[in-house]
């Protein structure tokens, strides 16, 4: 195993107050945490069943994406039950206060428009989340879905 997953392996392993200690709270919505573990990952820590089956949601759709549509998604690097990390983006509400995104800004908008229609056809995904400013950020010079996890079961 490489010696990042240990790190990750290690992280896992800590109590939750051990990661408030040594990681900055980054956000925290209803169902997780988002810690970052260095200028270029954060880790997404479950609060409840909801955020468990979140995490899960993440790592199985980025690991299953068609490449065109992985295209539009922040990197899972890492899952464990509870837990993803991922590349660290800067999220679009430090920028904009439009509360939906706007396809000028990734490509050609009906293609675009089409692609995340696909998306979250394909994996079960409430497309009004995918829609919404909040869960997109800029990775990398390019708007990326920072959450999707939110599945309409």
């Amino acid at each position: 195993m490489e010696p990042i997953y240990n790190w990750f392996e290690a992280i896992y392993k800590m109590d939750i107050q051990e990661i408030y200690e040594k990681f900055p709270l980054l956000e925290e919505g209803s169902c997780r945490k988002v810690f970052a573990i260095s200028d270029e990952l954060v880790i997404k820590l479950a609060t409840n069943d909801e955020g468990i089956h979140q995490c899960r949601v993440e790592y199985k759709v980025y690991n299953k994406a068609k490449r065109h549509l992985r295209s539009y998604l922040c990197p899972v690097l890492w899952h464990k039950h509870a837990m993803v990390v991922m590349e660290r983006a800067t999220p679009l509400t430090k920028i904009t206060f439009a509360p939906y995104i706007e396809f000028e800004g990734i490509g050609h908008p009906e293609q675009v428009y089409r692609d995340l229609r696909e998306l979250s056809r394909k994996h079960n995904l409430l497309f009004e989340d995918i829609m919404s400013t909040t869960s997109w950020g800029i990775l990398g010079g390019k708007p990326v879905l920072i959450d999707y996890g939110c599945t309409d079961r």
